[in-house]
C-alpha cells in the first residue's frame, strides 16, 4: 500500500470540511477537488487555477449541480439534527472521552460499524463519527496512479489524477445512496 502524503491528508480533511460547508453528508470526489483548491500551495492547485478553475467558481459550479439533481443537495449536519432533539454531539464526544478514555469512542464505534453476525449487515456510519467517504474510487484510482509512476507517497499531482480518472468512469454519478439522497443520473 504506498501511503498518502501529509498534504493529501490535509487535503482530505479539507475536503471533509467543504463536504459540511455545502451541507453534503459524504465525502466526493468533488469535495476532493475543492480541498485541492483550498489548499492552493500545490502545483496541481496551479494548474487548476491556470485551466481557469479557482474555489469560488468550482464551489459555485458545485452548487449548480445540486440544483440541477447531478449530486445530491444540501441536508441538515447530523450536528444539526441531534441539536433539535437537545442533544449537543460534541458535548457528547467530550463525555465520552472524559469518562472512558480518548480511545473509548473510536472502539464503540469501529464495534457498532462491524459486520454484525446473523446477516443484520454493516452499520456504515454513525452520527459521532464524519460523513463517509464515496470518493474511496478516486483514492484508488490515485493509488493505481501512484504504483504506474512508481512513486513511494501519493501526492497531490497524483491524487488530482485520481479524481480526474474517477470523474471519466462511466457510471451514474449519484446512486441512490442513503447517505447522500436520491438523485437522478446525468
Amino acid at each position: 500500500m504506498i501511503p498518502r502524503s501529509q498534504q493529501v491528508r490535509e487535503i482530505l480533511d479539507l475536503a471533509g470540511e467543504e463536504a459540511e460547508r455545502l451541507g453534503h453528508q459524504y465525502v466526493g470526489a468533488e469535495h476532493i477537488l475543492l480541498g485541492v483548491l483550498r489548499a492552493g500551495a500545490s502545483l496541481a492547485a496551479r494548474v487548476l487555477r491556470a485551466s481557469g478553475v479557482d474555489l469560488v467558481a468550482a464551489r459555485a459550479a458545485l452548487r449548480r449541480l445540486a440544483d440541477q439533481g447531478v449530486v445530491p443537495r444540501p441536508r441538515p449536519s447530523d450536528a444539526d439534527l441531534l441539536g433539535l432533539l437537545g442533544i449537543d454531539r460534541d458535548a457528547v464526544r467530550r463525555t465520552t472521552a472524559q469518562t472512558f478514555g480518548p480511545q473509548a469512542l473510536d472502539e464503540a464505534i469501529r464495534e457498532a460499524t462491524r459486520a454484525r453476525r446473523g446477516g443484520l449487515g454493516r452499520v456504515p456510519r454513525t452520527p459521532l463519527r464524519g460523513p463517509p467517504m464515496l470518493a474511496v474510487q478516486a483514492l484508488s484510482h490515485a493509488h493505481e496512479q501512484a504504483k504506474t509512476l512508481g512513486a513511494g507517497v501519493i501526492g497531490v499531482e497524483v491524487l488530482l489524477l485520481g479524481v480526474l480518472r474517477d470523474a471519466r468512469t462511466p457510471r451514474p454519478r449519484c446512486m441512490h445512496n442513503p447517505w447522500t439522497g436520491s438523485c437522478t443520473p446525468p
